[in-house]
């Protein structure tokens, strides 16, 4: 039987929902002149209905409705609206950069509106042509004399005020770069706390208006790009530049100021943790200034290439069988590839409580990853041995570590890699407990998940687009090549040209055929992982 406060509570219920819906509606009036404030809106639904099948339902006719209840408070934003603006600010930031610059530059030559270098040069040209005819005239050749000087000094005028504004804008970007890394650290201090929030069942509707903000304070700045909430699949909220993690979650990765000897000591900006060495002999490469150009950096002529081959794999005699490139090669089953590679330097995210515990029931007992700098590469193994109740760690050269715990640590793996490849790499657990590790000579790093996912949960696995082949006992490697090359070229295929590679079959001495496979792009960043 239904007692006597059930329609006093519906009622309460009621006029809970208005109260909040006039609440809101004066939080939204009083922000409306709130920089990056989001209008918010109540939704309701109809609370549950009493009551519920049941052998001990009391005897009522039917389900009876209990009211309404407050489902969300929701912000009324568009996602897809939102990343349009946020790349149309970084063009914004960028012209409007490029307009100031040329602004100041008119003001120091003067131009179009006064006199200045123009002026300058018509009067020099004035009295040589009055000098060639009239050569033995004493005023001909004082003007001649005095224009020179007055060019003279207006160039070297020019030229100084040139150079004490490149000062400037190298002394500018050191600020930019401050103002850069302070808006990254917000955001990472407001993603801790809008996750504690949604972890109690809330909605932070102004804590995500002000990451939105700062987000796009960020854009003007950065040419960055920030995850969608599909791509959100572990949580964490993340921008990054040109594939370059700066947030994820609570981590941030700063930007570096780092002076470029070959060009005067002034600035380049990169990556913290992802940092390059630069060129210091400025003889290999050449800047050229073009007036038509569209963009302020016009044209680079590069003399000398770090390298000049592309990434290529297959080789004579892997398939001893195949004597025609049409004939069925009976194999079953599916392969990816990915043309990729990350920095000179791989850093993890944070571990402090070990990397990977003992495994419980159903949890993987292998992984497997390929190591590749330069002309190296390996396939390092972390088994779990059951007897011993360790993780083994071992590789294709036999080489082999026990971990001193049941638990793998970041330790065991940076001295694993130091212990056998010292020559290429150089590995080290930073205070922070993560793992970097670093190029000996400056080569690019690659780490593919071969079997499980251990890099791609450290945080450091290349992550280019992968390519899905399927094979069947009727394939022939012209069909084969065919299939990659086609997935490459297909609309679903990666977007980037240097996340293509093509396919090609090519026969041997002994007369058999072989898949190839090449990179799209010269370069050393462009090599291939063949995956499981």
């Amino acid at each position: 039987m239904i007692n006597s406060f059930f329609g006093l509570e519906m009622g309460r219920r009621a006029l809970d929902y208005f109260r909040r819906g006039m609440e809101t509606a004066g939080h939204n009036i009083s922000n409306a002149d709130v920089d990056g404030y989001s209008r918010q809106r109540v939704e309701a639904g109809s609370s549950a209905p009493f009551a519920d099948p049941a052998l001990n339902r009391p005897a009522t006719p039917g389900q009876i409705g209990t009211g309404v209840q407050i489902e969300a408070i929701r912000r009324l934003r568009d996602a897809f609206l939102d990343a349009q603006y946020r790349e149309e600010m970084s063009t914004l930031g960028y012209w409007e950069t490029m307009e100031e610059a040329v602004n100041n530059i008119e003001l120091f030559v003067n131009e179009p509106a006064g006199e200045g270098l123009k002026t300058a040069l018509d009067n020099f040209w004035s009295s040589l042509e009055e000098l060639s005819k009239r050569p033995d005239n004493a005023a001909a050749r004082e003007g001649v004399i005095q224009n020179a000087k007055n060019l003279t000094v207006f160039l070297g005028q020019l030229s100084k005020n040139y150079e004490q504004y490149r000062t400037s804008l190298n002394q500018d970007l050191g600020s930019l770069v401050t103002e850069a890394n302070s808006l990254i650290d917000q955001i990472a201090a407001l993603n801790e706390k809008i996750a504690q929030v949604k972890g109690v069942g809330g909605n932070p509707n102004d804590l995500l208006d002000r990451r939105d903000l700062l987000t796009e304070k960020l854009s003007e700045l950065v040419d960055i790009s920030v995850s969608t909430p599909l791509q959100e699949q572990d949580g964490d909220y993340k921008i990054d530049l040109h594939g370059k993690v700066l947030v994820q979650g609570t981590n941030t990765r700063h930007l570096v100021l780092v002076p470029v000897p070959g060009n005067d000591g002034f600035y380049d900006v990169q990556v913290e943790d992802n940092l390059f060495s630069v060129v210091d002999n400025s003889d290999v490469i050449l800047a050229r200034i073009e007036q038509e150009a569209s963009k302020s950096v016009h044209s680079v002529i590069v003399s000398r290439l770090a390298s000049e081959t592309a990434w290529k794999v297959g080789f004579p005699g892997s398939l001893s069988n195949a004597v025609s490139p049409d004939q069925a090669l009976n194999l079953h089953g599916a392969f990816s590839l990915q043309v990729s590679s990350g920095g000179v330097v791989k850093t993890s995210a944070q571990f402090s409580g070990g990397l990977l515990p003992p495994p419980a029931a159903g949890d993987p007992q292998q992984y497997s990853f390929r190591l590749a700098s330069g002309g190296f590469e390996s396939v390092i193994s972390v088994v779990w041995n059951a007897s011993a109740s360790r993780w083994d760690i071992s590789d294709i050269s036999g080489n082999t570590l026990q971990a001193a715990v049941p638990s793998l640590s970041l330790q065991d793996l940076s001295d694993f890699i130091n212990a056998n490849y010292s020559s290429y790499l150089n590995a080290s657990v930073t205070s922070d407990n993560r793992l970097t590790i670093a190029s000996s000579d400056r080569h690019l790093i690659s780490l593919v998940d071969i079997k499980g996912n251990l890099t791609d949960t450290m945080g450091i696995a290349d992550q280019a687009e992968t390519v899905s082949i399927d094979v069947t006992e009727e394939d022939t490697l012209n069909t084969i090549a065919n299939k990659i090359n086609g997935s490459y070229m297909s609309e679903g295929g990666p977007s980037k040209p240097e996340d293509w590679l093509r396919a090609s079959v090519e026969q041997a001495s002994d007369g058999t055929y072989y898949l190839t496979l090449e990179s799209q792009v010269i370069g050393e960043a462009q090599r291939i992982n063949v995956m499981g």
